[in-house]
């Protein structure tokens, strides 16, 4: 299975469903263009841990990833996500999780 691309969805007065444009993470993990202000909103249907990939280094050492250990049905807004920390050489964010019904929107201010 692919990686899931999310679409970042931008936030406006009139609003938007989360929960239409929710995506499953899949078994291959998911990614996002990430310009330093978006957000993630994260629905654990099953207990897991989701891990947000930091590739940084700093004096050869890495940056330890950003984990998040979620319980049962669990739903959670994280993020912003800092470019310079998080985004990979292609500006993306990359996101796993231990259990592939959980489910990601990404969004930002309109």
């Amino acid at each position: 299975m692919a990686k899931v691309t999310l679409e970042v969805q931008a936030s406006s007065l009139a609003g938007f469903e989360p929960d239409e444009e929710a995506v499953a993470i899949g078994d291959t993990g998911a990614e996002f263009e990430n310009d330093g202000e978006t957000l993630l909103e994260v629905v654990a249907v099953t207990a897991c841990t989701l891990t947000v990939v930091t590739p940084r280094e700093i004096e050869d050492l890495a940056v330890e990833d950003k984990a998040y250990v979620m319980t049962l049905a669990e739903r959670r807004i994280i993020g912003p996500f800092p470019t310079k920390t998080f985004n990979d050489s292609g500006g993306l964010v990359q996101i796993t999780s231990t259990q592939e019904d959980t489910t990601l929107v990404a969004f930002k201010k309109g």
